[in-house]
């Protein structure tokens, strides 16, 4: 429970990283680092709904706001 409540928060400063950027994201080269922990905390607790949710309404947010990278 710990393990998975320690990657929710990650993923969480995740989305609200992203939100601020709102699409002025000046290093587009450093964004798989962004990604990359979306894509470890869903590996490692893809049985998890909560986050499986929050990891996709990331992902669609990201892709939605940075479209010109």
């Amino acid at each position: 429970g710990l393990d998975v409540l320690h990657k929710f928060m990650w993923v969480r400063l995740i989305a609200r990283m992203f939100e601020a950027m709102a699409g002025n994201f000046a290093y587009s080269g450093d964004i798989h680092l962004f990604l990359n922990v979306l894509n470890g905390a869903v590996t490692l607790h893809s049985e998890d709904a909560c986050i499986l949710r929050y990891v996709m309404a990331t992902y669609i947010n990201a892709a939605h706001n940075f479209k010109n990278i």
